[in-house]
């Protein structure tokens, strides 16, 4: 599951979304998956962060240069 979370500069919660995503096959060492999010827009939002769970354990994340 991935779940984005905004906030405004003060730090107060604005809006978010969630992606319950389920990939056909078993994701495989090095393997890469699109999931995109969608949330409504606040003229608040300044900052965001994603949470990233599995049932099995931790998801490490790291970032990617874009394309």
């Amino acid at each position: 599951m991935v779940e984005e979370f905004w906030h405004d500069r003060a730090g107060n919660a604005v809006t978010g979304a969630s992606a319950n995503y389920r990939h056909p096959t078993p994701l495989q060492a090095d393997e890469e998956t699109t999931v995109t999010l969608e949330r409504p827009f606040h003229p608040a939002m300044d900052r965001n962060h994603y949470r990233f769970t599995h049932a099995n354990g931790d998801i490490l994340v790291s970032l990617q240069e874009p394309f």
